[in-house]
């Protein structure tokens, strides 16, 4: 247990001061900035014709939260690839644990599906809280079902409103998951210094699913695109799983 303590200690000290700052600030400023719009439409182009005016380009707050979503995953997928110099602290004192291989990377992958649920959470505060401000505010009007239409039945803002369209929260979960596995797979390639680019991919699979499926609002494809993904990841954990030494680490052996 305390290795176990310590190699999670060592992954959050390294990951963590590069991570954190990005998922707070994140959540806080897409909060500030559709509170302070005071609607859940951005609407751009404005023209007037008639007497009436249209707007060329109109996007929901949801789409905005997602685009923060997928540039707060690409990030992860940087900064939890791990260290590529063997010098590197991080991979010097894991390396000298008496602990099996498959351990650790149980473990890497235990704290980068953490990593990725946490950014999720993250989102999903900043979405109810929003809803709440600007419903208080009296920005949805004052019929339930005119707050529902507008606010709960975004394609979009159903991925970070969890258990309001169950489907959508399990897809969301399992797709949190796989990337904190691929991510955990890609660690423990770029530790026998080989290129690994399964999670970037997967970041790329999860914006493509946005404009295919739209959001939550199809919610077959987008249940069957979040269990293929997390088939492959779990299916690449065990692969890499069966690659790796179950003994006590060659290094601490020869050392002593």
């Amino acid at each position: 247990m305390k290795d176990d303590l310590l190699i999670l200690n060592t992954l959050g000290k390294r990951h963590l001061p590069r991570l954190l700052p990005v998922i707070i600030l994140g959540a806080a400023a897409i909060t500030f900035i559709v509170i302070s719009h005071g609607s859940l439409t951005f609407s751009y182009g404005r023209v007037e014709y008639g007497g009436t005016v249209y707007y060329r380009l109109s996007r929901s707050a949801g789409y905005w939260f997602r685009w923060l979503l997928c540039i707060e995953l690409f990030w992860a997928a940087v900064v939890l690839r791990g260290p590529f110099s063997k010098r590197s602290k991080c991979r010097y004192t894991i390396g000298m644990l008496r602990v099996s291989e498959r351990r650790i990377f149980l473990l890497c992958c235990l704290f980068n599906v953490l990593v990725y649920l946490l950014i999720w959470a993250s989102l999903c505060c900043a979405a109810v809280i929003t809803g709440k401000t600007l419903n208080a505010a009296g920005a949805f009007g004052t019929s339930p079902q005119a707050l529902y239409a507008e606010y709960m039945l975004d394609g979009y803002m159903q991925q970070f409103v969890p258990m309001d369209n169950v489907p959508v929260t399990v897809s969301m979960i399992l797709f949190m998951v796989s990337m904190g596995l691929l991510s955990a797979r890609d660690f423990a390639v770029n530790m026998k210094g080989k290129p690994g680019a399964l999670q970037l991919f997967a970041v790329l699979i999860f914006l493509w699913s946005g404009a295919a499926f739209g959001g939550g609002e199809h919610v077959l494809g987008w249940l069957v695109l979040a269990a293929i993904m997390f088939m492959v990841a779990a299916g690449s954990v065990w692969f890499s799983v069966m690659e790796l030494s179950s003994g006590t680490n060659v290094e601490v052996d020869d050392g002593e």
